[in-house]
């Protein structure tokens, strides 16, 4: 095996850089080096078509983008990038890279080294030296995931949303999958500050709590989630399968490597996806398929020692006529336009703090507000919600004022992500 080009983390970015390099040079020996023989995340995501702006124009690929699915689970859109990697013949070896720079005598043919591993990424921590241009946090999460047996539903904020967001201490964001195999998988995020995610910080995605794990959760953010999880039961009637709920706590970041491009040891090493820069609520996916697709070229053109016309971030701009001044080195090409969209991205981060505040604002208001007793009399399952939340407690007040309130108006100099509306998607 002699590979010019190795892809460090076969992932489904890295899988999508690797297809459309292998579209635009047939020839090229290519290798990538996963860590996991077996994609670990199954979480829903959302694609958007504009990610796919510029893709490689072969007609069978064009065919395969436009057959996935807008809402699709995360291994199973790495197996179809899989399966269709394998048919171009992309050779892909599973073990771990503890030494970047070893590749490099392992397989003395490359000359490219792509680090496509997450947001962890060996390849910026050896080779960028984990060094970023922009890294902040925009909030705090405790997210619970669970399947449900057979099909659901999100709660309305004008409807069961409302009720049960008067008895939670905290605001919560729903996510609700697309239904396989007879189960639907459900995403329960719930906002929570700085102090409650560092008591925390041990319930990863990796190693979760469970509701069992009372002891370990902070009472007012178990009080929520037990609460959001009996709503659900009691006002939509979904069925849990037992035992399949997992806490973790997580922090929203937007982080972006100080380069993406590096010469060493006569290695060029690229950055691509998470290990490239990242932010939260879907859009690093659709981000890195973004940028997949111009590092394909950037490659190809490196190799064959050509020229890439510039092009803009955004396609209502005018296309000017092909001249010396618009033909851009490869890297240069690479690195101008993860710098634009990065700039993008950041701006509409900040964007989304204002809606973070007033979702804020009225999650609060609603909070304080008197029980619609119209809505407990006509909700099915309402009046029995209701019951048990008083047995529980007394709506909420004080704690979402004093702790997440306070913090959204204190920060407002930071960005803040808010998911946009999709199907399936409920914001409290």
């Amino acid at each position: 095996m002699h590979p010019r080009v190795i892809f460090v983390g076969a992932g489904p970015v890295g899988l999508m850089t690797a297809i459309q390099t292998k579209l635009y040079y047939p020839d090229l020996p290519l290798l990538m080096i996963e860590k996991h023989a077996e994609y670990k995340r199954s979480h829903s995501l959302f694609i958007e078509s504009s990610s796919f702006k510029g893709s490689h124009p072969n007609e069978d690929f064009q065919k395969f983008i436009s057959r996935l699915p807008s809402k699709i689970r995360t291994n199973e859109l790495e197996d179809l990038l899989l399966n269709y990697a394998r048919k171009l013949g992309i050779d892909i070896i599973y073990k771990e890279i503890n030494d970047c720079r070893a590749l490099q005598y392992e397989y003395p043919s490359a000359e490219i080294i792509i680090g496509a591993d997450g947001s962890h990424s060996k390849v910026h921590e050896q080779i960028f030296n984990q060094e970023y241009q922009l890294k902040k946090t925009l909030r705090y999460i405790a997210e619970v995931k669970y399947d449900v047996l057979g099909s659901t539903r999100a709660m309305p904020v004008l409807g069961e949303g409302s009720l049960a967001l008067q008895y939670a201490k905290h605001p919560v964001i729903e996510f609700i999958g697309k239904e396989s195999e007879g189960k639907t998988s459900v995403a329960i995020r719930i906002f929570i500050d700085e102090k409650t995610y560092d008591a925390m910080k041990m319930a990863t995605f990796k190693a979760p709590y469970h509701l069992t794990d009372k002891n370990k959760i902070d009472s007012s953010l178990y009080k929520s989630m037990t609460g959001w999880l009996d709503a659900r039961q009691t006002m939509i009637g979904e069925i849990r399968e037992e035992n399949s709920e997992r806490i973790s706590v997580t922090n929203l970041p937007v982080y972006a490597s100080k380069d993406f491009v590096k010469r060493d040891n006569n290695i060029t090493y690229m950055l691509v996806g998470d290990a490239a820069f990242g932010v939260p609520y879907f859009r690093s996916l659709n981000n890195g398929f973004l940028c997949s697709t111009r590092l394909a070229k950037t490659v190809c053109a490196l190799l064959k020692q050509e020229k890439i016309k510039k092009e803009s971030l955004f396609s209502s701009f005018k296309k000017s006529k092909l001249s010396n001044e618009t033909l851009l080195e490869p890297t240069e090409f690479y690195t101008r336009y993860m710098q634009k969209l990065i700039k993008h991205e950041d701006i509409m981060a900040s964007l989304r703090d204002w809606k973070v505040s007033s979702l804020a604002s009225t999650a609060y208001t609603v909070q304080h507000l008197p029980v619609n007793k119209v809505k407990v009399a006509i909700i099915p399952g309402a009046k029995e919600f209701v019951r048990h939340a008083k047995a529980s407690e007394e709506p909420s007040s004080g704690f979402f004022k004093s702790s997440f309130f306070s913090s959204v108006q204190s920060s407002e100099q930071n960005d803040v992500a808010i998911v946009p509306k999709h199907k399936g998607c409920s914001i409290m």
